[in-house]
């Protein structure tokens, strides 16, 4: 730009100079008739963005992973014979089980139920849902309170906290 050239009135904006485009037509930057034939001007990858995987294109009826749910009740379920051992490390290992456990297939069942929601075939049951996972997060944490609470008092009644 010209040092006194301006924009006015009647060129608001405009360069005053005329340039080259920027940026330059042939640059690798640039989208347009100069691109090769079938190249995606936005850039998306050879076969499109759809990373939902196979189950949102083949058009099968698909719904919630339910049995991820259910695994997530059984595995703290499958802890309690764990609470008749008075063991500190079995208890630390019933307490992981069974928090990490179910949370962990409630997390998983998120995942997997969010991916399938985007298939225009999804079945939803919103109440068997609603219960199911309201059932993982209780049994996970009550059994895993009941497993720290034997934790707590195996530490309670060391023989180094009596003096």
């Amino acid at each position: 730009m010209t040092p006194g050239k301006g924009p006015d009135a009647t060129n608001w904006g405009a360069d005053p100079e005329p340039g080259p485009p920027w940026p330059p037509v042939n640059s690798p930057g640039r989208h347009g008739p100069t691109d090769p034939p079938g190249r995606d001007p936005f850039g998306a990858p050879e076969g499109g963005w759809n990373t939902a995987g196979p189950s949102v294109s083949t058009g099968a009826i698909s719904g919630p992973p339910t049995w991820m749910l259910v695994a997530g009740v059984i595995v703290p379920l499958a802890t309690l014979p764990l609470l008749l051992v008075r063991s500190l490390p079995v208890n630390f290992l019933g307490w992981g089980i069974a928090i990490f456990g179910s949370l962990g297939f409630l997390a998983a069942f998120t995942v997997l139920d969010l991916r399938r929601r985007i298939s225009r075939w999804y079945v939803d049951r919103p109440g068997l849902l609603a219960g199911l996972r309201i059932s993982v997060i209780v049994a996970g944490i009550v059994i895993a309170g009941c497993h720290a609470y034997l934790i707590a008092d195996t530490i309670a009644r060391w023989d180094q906290w009596a003096s």
